[in-house]
């Protein structure tokens, strides 16, 4: 298989992923609005960081989409009057993916590597949220020997909530989470510090320590959600 093939082949996965894993996210009050803000913002600085042709058309969109997206987000707050529904998380899912594939895929040190871990790094951290829930929603549903696809209550959102946080309180450890994320990667993509091996540990580690806490509050989430359903069959009984 060639490279081009290899190129192709990760673009189409990264393209139908993230469609499907904004699309799943959009599962509480303002949590996709809010994420898809904070990393339009972030990516909005790299562009500006890394100099990348400022006035061109990507830049004019992204900057419309966020404009959009922040009006949308004062009805779309808990308790929201408005939803986003499929069409326009799948669309921002593509959007994001898009501009994610400009401007951090795309990205090269030109160091005559073929595969570099920075072209990796980058995305996991500036798309950490998505990600995290993604993946915890696909293997725990295959462990369960259900179908990744069909949706369901068992979201890390949702067993934030189980886990005792209301609703407001769950979009904002998100938010904090992916505003602590993505100025990190601002950072590594910006040549301010010098890419090393210990680096990309410490950016992998970071994703596993965040990744990590967030399958401990899951099982807890998940345990409370079982002992609540069980008294209220309990109480219909």
């Amino acid at each position: 298989m060639g490279i081009p093939a290899i190129d192709f082949a990760l673009t189409v996965f990264w393209v139908i992923g993230l469609m499907n894993s904004i699309n799943m996210l959009d599962n509480m009050d303002a949590i996709t609005t809010s994420i898809s803000i904070s990393i339009i913002t972030g990516l909005i600085v790299v562009v500006f960081v890394k100099d990348l042709h400022i006035n061109n058309f990507n830049l004019v969109m992204m900057v419309g989409v966020l404009g959009g997206l922040f009006g949308f987000l004062y009805f779309n707050w808990h308790p929201s009057k408005i939803f986003m529904g499929d069409t326009g998380s799948q669309f921002l899912g593509v959007f994001l993916a898009a501009c994610g594939i400009e401007y951090l895929w795309g990205y090269k040190d030109h160091n005559g590597q073929i595969l570099e871990l920075k072209q990796f790094v980058v995305p996991m951290l500036m798309f950490i949220v998505p990600l995290i829930d993604t993946i915890t929603v696909t293997v725990r549903r295959l462990m369960r020997k259900q179908s990744p696809f069909v949706g369901g209550k068992d979201h890390i959102t949702h067993m934030l909530f189980y886990f005792g946080f209301k609703e407001r309180k769950v979009a904002l450890i998100l938010i904090s989470i992916s505003l602590t994320s993505i100025p990190i990667s601002v950072v590594l993509l910006s040549g301010a510090i010098e890419w090393t091996g210990m680096v990309t540990f410490a950016a992998f580690a970071y994703f596993a320590v965040v990744f990590a806490g967030m399958q401990i509050i899951y099982n807890i989430g998940a345990k409370r959600k079982e002992a609540i359903m069980a008294a209220q069959l309990k109480e219909q009984a």
